[in-house]
């Protein structure tokens, strides 16, 4: 029994490795507004009181996981779900005990946590021991013993390996308990922990006693017993003698029995541990009737007597404070369902929340690509619409940023939660931006079919001269040329790595490609003031323009024979549209 009490206070020191007393803890818990560091804390505050006060310890862990599931710090859940489980464990409901640690266990391994999981998979293999499944408890211990291992955390593979003994030692397999207990031996003595050791040479004096070992069981405990008093570990040093008047007793050496028994009620009587002292006196009754000294058996006996008395009576007030503990958890109860409930709820809603923002946020990229698109199509200088780029995004950033500083989230500013607050301001200006490029674009439509309407009246009234000029253009291939007139040559257009010329030619409009460029023809045609190059593609004869269109991104030429529009290119139209309305 001894020896899984041991156990049991290995479990929690590998959950409560903070070492703050709990007056400290409360100290900084009443000084931080940091969700973080709040959880965090409470939930140390209950493993403080898992065996002094478990409706206490739960009343903080449950604090903890409001914090946690309200603000998404994963890791806090994880450790208020143990702290339930150990607690629900300590009353014998080990159902629910079970749900909490596998609840903690699933999380930890979709958040690939390793710590996490082997301190999962420890506390559930306890459970499974505590319930006497062995052969379950060492799958859970062993799985917990491999991640230690793969993170080369010595301390706690020694404590895995402890517990594995301790398993086995149960099973009566004493030969491979040893082999757990030296091997846990072995690395506290290098890691230098006294307090392991203890344990360790604990472990294995029980296993060499069961074997028969006694002189070696005697070197083991007294190893232990030495180590004990260096740390001045008075329970510690209580046990060890019992252990030592056992063997001896075994032995049938009564005198060093009788010695090391009295040892142990020294020892326990300076912390009061009765269990000791009960245990040194019924041994000593015992021996002193084995000796036929019957008044000192009487005595002792008397005293045992006594003080199992006491302990019955505190066992029986325990009872009345664990059921007063359990009232108290069972008013609970419905408050940590619910609150569990709310946390797997606020996780999927979380979960669809994030993808929503991620949604939103694809879609205001593509609209921002169509924005940009669209300003392109607007806007000629680059660089006007880097600029115009470049305000908008500082602008949503800063707004981002004050959103984090002023307190408009609960949590400080961290990179994540600067990142969610912008995901946040886009996701609301996703619509004002879009709205802006359409009304710019609605305005600017409004203003190109004004232009273009004016223009085209213009255009009704002006009665162009005609020009009796021919031109003979020369193209690459000196072998071909061709000589038109320039009142019949409507337009040329770039056809890849050719210029197509469109002519009039018995009143039809005649098609004819020429390998040139349109560059070459511009420089040909630079004295004929009718011919203006009004797009990189197009070189138009004003005199055949019929009417002029206009939308957002620029006006379309319009010619009487021709079946296709002539666009104009934005870097043009000023000079183009001044030599139309001039009615050159």
């Amino acid at each position: 029994m001894f020896r899984l009490n041991l156990f049991i206070f290995l479990v929690l020191i590998t959950l409560n490795v903070s070492g703050q007393s709990k007056d400290s803890l409360e100290n900084i818990l009443a000084s931080t507004k940091n969700d973080s560091i709040r959880a965090s804390i409470l939930n140390q505050l209950g493993y403080n009181y898992i065996t002094s006060k478990p409706s206490k310890s739960l009343e903080y862990a449950q604090q903890a996981m409001t914090i946690a599931v309200k603000t998404g710090y994963d890791e806090e859940i994880i450790n208020a779900n143990l702290i339930f489980g150990i607690v629900k464990k300590t009353f014998g409901e080990y159902d629910m005990a079970a749900d909490y640690y596998f609840t903690a266990l699933r999380l930890s391994e979709k958040l690939k946590l390793k710590d996490k999981e082997s301190n999962c998979l420890n506390n559930i293999g306890s459970l499974y021991q505590t319930q006497n499944n062995l052969l379950k408890a060492l799958e859970y211990f062993k799985k917990s013993l491999e991640i230690e291992r793969t993170m080369n955390d010595k301390a706690q593979t020694s404590i895995r390996l402890y517990n594995i003994g301790t398993v086995y030692e149960s099973m009566d397999s004493l030969e491979t308990a040893y082999t757990y207990y030296f091997n846990s031996l072995l690395i506290e003595q290098e890691l230098q922990n006294k307090e392991g050791e203890f344990f360790a040479l604990y472990g294995i004096s029980g296993i060499e006693t069961k074997k028969g070992s006694y002189d070696k069981a005697l070197v083991s405990i007294n190893k232990a017993l030495n180590i004990a008093k260096d740390i001045n570990n008075l329970n510690g040093i209580s046990i060890c003698f019992n252990e030592l008047g056992a063997l001896y007793k075994t032995m049938n050496d009564y005198s060093q029995a009788i010695t090391a028994y009295d040892s142990s009620i020294y020892y326990a009587s300076l912390i009061s541990q009765r269990n000791n002292m009960r245990l040194a006196y019924k041994e000593l009754a015992a021996i002193y009737r084995t000796k036929e000294n019957y008044s000192e058996a009487f005595r002792y006996l008397s005293l045992y007597t006594s003080i199992n008395d006491t302990i019955n009576n505190l066992e029986i007030n325990n009872k009345v404070a664990e059921m007063e503990s359990r009232f108290e958890i069972d008013k609970k109860e419905n408050e940590i369902l619910y609150l569990k409930k709310t946390s797997e709820l606020n996780a999927r809603n979380s979960a669809n929340e994030k993808r929503n923002k991620y949604f939103l946020l694809i879609t205001f990229i593509l609209c921002i690509i169509l924005a940009v698109s669209n300003l392109r199509r607007i806007i000629s200088d680059t660089s006007t619409i880097l600029i115009y780029s470049a305000i908008t995004f500082v602008t949503l950033i800063a707004i981002a940023y004050l959103l984090v500083v002023s307190g408009f989230y609960d949590s400080g500013f961290t990179f994540y939660q600067f990142f969610i607050a912008f995901v946040d301001v886009i996701t609301i200006a996703i619509l004002p931006i879009f709205v802006f490029v359409l009304m710019a674009e609605r305005v600017l439509l409004r203003k190109h079919l004004r232009t273009a309407k004016e223009i085209s009246e213009q255009i009704q009234e002006i009665n162009h001269p005609v020009s009796e000029a021919t031109v003979l253009f020369q193209f690459e291939n000196e072998k071909n040329q061709l000589q038109v007139a320039l009142k019949d040559l409507v337009c040329i257009e770039a056809n890849d790595n050719y210029s197509a010329f469109y002519y009039y030619k018995d009143d039809k409009i005649k098609k004819e490609l020429f390998r040139t460029t349109l560059k070459n023809i511009e420089d040909q045609l630079q004295d004929f003031d009718t011919m203006v190059r009004c797009h990189k593609s197009f070189i138009v004869n004003i005199r055949f323009i019929k009417r002029i269109s206009g939308n957002a991104q620029g006006y379309r030429l319009h010619f009487q024979d021709l079946t296709f529009e002539v666009p104009v290119s934005r870097r043009f139209p000023k000079d183009m549209l001044q030599k139309i309305k001039s009615g050159i």
